[in-house]
């Protein structure tokens, strides 16, 4: 059963740079999937481009949603061998640059949980001239889910924060579904409001649009 929620006093204030056109604040479209309905190999999801989906949706339940209607669920593509599932987008960067990235995910919906072998976590590539160099995934520092991770609708919050060092041109946030193993077991994985935010530099002056 989903938790009721308090909320306080929430104000939105969307922040441009005086010297440039960077955007403080999330850089995601349709961040929450609110935007989309039904199975993204059909319908596709607004602002992202999905990979290895198989028949993973969008889902509209306001009971089960983390925030607003709806949430965005992957499993599995049932190959008999390992696979990746998840939709990404990607922004334009640069050296010194700081980013954060989070979202919330949940093992299963609706008692579908994952089973052995399935896992889901965010990822982040580094890009230079379209090609990755580096990828770095928040379940290498003990985050992400799988099937080990309470089952009783719990949203948990995972986090990323990288700080771009050399001649990156591009991130990609990735959102991922991960089976490895030689079976057929299933499990879905679920991920609502997510963020990407490009971090301003101490002292840079910002402007109210």
């Amino acid at each position: 059963m989903r938790k009721n929620r308090l909320v306080i006093g929430v104000a939105i204030t969307t922040f441009v740079l005086s010297c440039g056109n960077i955007v403080a604040g999330n850089r995601l479209i349709n961040s929450s999937f609110e935007d989309s309905a039904g199975l993204i190999k059909t319908n596709g999801a607004v602002g992202w481009t999905a990979f290895g989906t198989a028949n993973s949706s969008v889902k509209s339940n306001n009971l089960l949603a983390h925030s607003g209607t709806n949430y965005l669920s992957l499993f599995q593509n049932f190959s008999g061998g390992n696979n990746f599932s998840g939709v990404y987008q990607s922004f334009s960067t640069r050296k010194n640059h700081i980013w954060n990235f989070s979202g919330y995910l949940r093992n299963g919906r609706e008692a579908d949980y994952l089973q052995e072998g399935n896992s889901a976590f965010l990822k982040v590539d580094l890009l230079i001239s379209n090609n990755v160099v580096e990828s770095i995934e928040n379940n290498m520092n003990g985050q992400g889910i799988n099937m080990n991770t309470p089952t009783n609708d719990l949203w948990l919050l995972n986090s990323m924060h990288i700080e771009i060092t050399n001649n990156i041109d591009t991130i990609r946030f990735i959102v991922v579904h991960a089976y490895i193993g030689t079976n057929y077991l299933g499990g879905s994985s679920s991920f609502d409001d997510l963020t990407v935010e490009w971090v301003p530099p101490s002292g840079m002056t910002l402007t109210i649009r």
